[in-house]
């Protein structure tokens, strides 16, 4: 049987039709941190040299917690298995590609997240890079898509020329 389900990782990138506030981006920001249930703790695992948010209240983010408070030194490191890895080896055979843009994309991005200022663009790619990596269900071989090419549509260095073409 097959399901007509389509994966975020099919999606385009719009932009605005606006300029938008950096104090509408900062709500945004908390907005999807909190309809993903995201805690502010983040997990880095250095085999793979993958990081993110872990869920709120999950079993990461507890021993995270722990070792925190225990002051141990890395805390944060390699907890549990590496979410990211495993939702690309769950990645239907036709995304793998798209899948791996969007995660090289989010870790380039994300990389130096303290005190930054997002873009649109960013908020984007953080909602399609935590609905693909927590929301989207086991759906090998059922997702029939476009098999886009995100270097070009989520890559952050070319959405900026394209905006510096446009002025």
């Amino acid at each position: 049987m097959q399901t007509n389900e389509h994966s975020i990782l099919e999606s385009d990138y719009v932009k605005p039709h606006r300029p938008i506030s950096n104090d509408e981006l900062k709500s945004r920001y908390k907005k999807y941190m909190n309809k993903f249930k995201l805690s502010s703790e983040m997990v880095y695992h250095k085999n793979t040299r993958y990081f993110y948010h872990v869920k709120k209240y999950g079993k990461k983010e507890k021993e995270i917690l722990e070792k925190k408070e225990n002051k141990e030194e890395n805390y944060n490191c390699d907890i549990g298995n590496c979410s990211v890895s495993w939702r690309l080896s769950q990645t239907p055979r036709h995304l793998k590609n798209v899948a791996h843009d969007v995660v090289d994309e989010y870790m380039k991005v994300f990389n130096q997240e303290n005190n930054q200022t997002y873009s649109d663009y960013d908020l984007e790619l953080m909602r399609v890079f935590y609905t693909w990596l927590y929301f989207e269900g086991n759906n090998r071989g059922n997702n029939r898509g476009n098999n886009r090419n995100y270097n070009r549509n989520y890559n952050r260095d070319n959405n900026e020329e394209e905006e510096q073409q446009e002025n």
